[in-house]
């Protein structure tokens, strides 16, 4: 696969495009496993294209526009910059955060995220999923009951149950109870009362160990 787009592999280097790659061989080998995929394209271009130079690293330039005249720039001020208020200003919530300053896909919308491996199932899969839903936005947060939550789980539940209130979504708390030897009443209770205590009501309180029995049955399917 890679013989077939080495020229643009060599004029691109470590910006190509991969996944698109990797969607070309899970479709001829669909039972293969993702991370050996990515595992092994990754080493191939690193023996066409050795080590990531400093130029690989360096953040994308943005193109000029070729069609304007290089004097055009004198008839504009030296510091042309925005205006005070639009630097500094902000959001007031984290809901008006997610629908001003943040811009994610719309549902549905998943495909045109960059690296997305669209397969011939893509469009109906995505297609049922919003007949489910209705286009409506659904989040999760999803913890592991086995400890007290800190700061970066904060950062988590702003943004999942922000994202959804901004665009009047749900948002599922989910408890990853997959563990429990580790995992304490005290602790599904706590995170309750954190998610509560920052502003935000749980639509649903789902648990993994809840479809376990589903779970159980895809995996004897596949088999």
């Amino acid at each position: 696969e890679l013989n077939k787009v080495k020229e643009e592999l060599l004029a691109k280097r470590y910006r190509f495009n991969a996944g698109l790659l990797m969607g070309n061989v899970r479709n001829r080998l669909r039972w293969a496993d993702g991370k050996a995929i990515k595992s092994e394209i990754d080493m191939q271009m690193l023996n066409i294209l050795g080590p990531k130079t400093d130029e690989d690293l360096a953040p994308v330039k943005k193109q000029k526009n070729e069609g304007k005249k290089d004097d055009t720039k004198a008839t504009k001020p030296l510091k042309e910059k925005a205006k005070p208020e639009e630097e500094t200003e902000g959001a007031a919530t984290i809901a008006e955060l997610m629908k001003n300053k943040v811009h994610f896909h719309a549902p549905g919308q998943n495909y045109v995220t960059e690296g997305y491996i669209v397969t011939p199932d893509t469009e109906r899969l995505l297609g049922e999923h919003l007949k489910r839903t209705g286009g409506q936005v659904r989040t999760r947060f999803p913890p592991e009951p086995n400890g007290i939550l800190h700061i970066g789980h904060a950062k988590a539940i702003n943004i999942n149950f922000g994202y959804a209130k901004a665009y009047d979504g749900i948002t599922f708390l989910r408890y990853d109870d997959t563990n429990p030897e580790k995992e304490e009443e005290k602790f599904f209770t706590a995170i309750y009362d954190m998610v509560t205590w920052l502003g935000y009501q749980p639509f649903k309180v789902t648990h993994s160990s809840d479809y376990f029995h589903e779970l159980y049955n895809m995996a004897v399917h596949l088999i």
